[in-house]
């Protein structure tokens, strides 16, 4: 059972990931220019969903281990 608890926490933190990632997708879609990746609101939206992305990785290692 506490598997089972296991995995579905791991799954639903790969959801939560692939869906900041997604969105980060749409950031980068929404970059017209090379000026406005510099605009550092676009630069620090980016480098947040990269964290968040990294570290519900971690979390759903740690789980898993």
């Amino acid at each position: 059972m506490k598997n089972f608890i296991n995995t579905f926490i791991v799954f639903v933190l790969i959801a939560l990931a692939m869906a900041n990632l997604e969105k980060a997708k749409d950031y980068s879609k929404n970059i017209k220019s090379i000026k406005e990746v510099f605009i550092p609101e676009n630069l620090g939206r980016i480098l947040a969903q990269i964290a968040m992305f990294i570290i519900f990785i971690y979390a759903a290692y740690k789980i898993w281990n």
